[in-house]
């Protein structure tokens, strides 16, 4: 297993940092609504800060396991269609906008994702190297289970 730790740009902690403290002056307003407002506000602040704490991707042989705040994704080496740097603005699993592209066919819970890391190129190279290693495997097994015309048993 090798692992990878996550990246967080300064303005994603300076974002966390003033909403946290915006949700503490709302609770200083003296209305039921405010109350529930800066609850909500600050259980998003608890799931954001954990994001800060919990961020890394591990890469087993067949497999990537990306952990994130309270949350962990499960993609297996062999969905993996592509993966690539990219700085895609979309909402994503990454706390930086030096992100990592994975695109995966079929699997449950999503299609592609995306992820920060503090070494983006080591984790590209990482999985690259673990798909090629799947690659050779299957060929050398498909090899086995179909004999080509060059046997001398044919």
């Amino acid at each position: 297993m090798t692992r990878f730790n996550g990246k967080s740009s300064w303005w994603f902690i300076a974002f966390i940092l003033v909403w946290t403290a915006v949700m503490f002056i709302i609770m200083l307003i003296p209305s039921p609504v405010a109350l529930w407002i800066a609850g909500a506000g600050l259980l998003m602040s608890i799931f954001l800060i954990s994001t800060l704490i919990r961020n890394h991707v591990d890469v087993f042989d067949d497999r990537v396991e990306i952990c994130y705040g309270p949350m962990t994704i499960r993609i297996t080496i062999s969905s993996i269609r592509s993966v690539e740097r990219s700085h895609c603005l979309l909402a994503s699993t990454a706390n930086s906008f030096d992100r990592v592209y994975i695109t995966v066919r079929g699997i449950d819970c999503c299609d592609d994702t995306l992820v920060s890391l503090k070494d983006n190129d080591a984790f590209i190279e990482a999985v690259r190297d673990r798909l090629r290693d799947l690659r050779a495997e299957a060929s050398d097994v498909s090899e086995c289970a179909h004999p080509t015309s060059n046997a001398p048993w044919l």
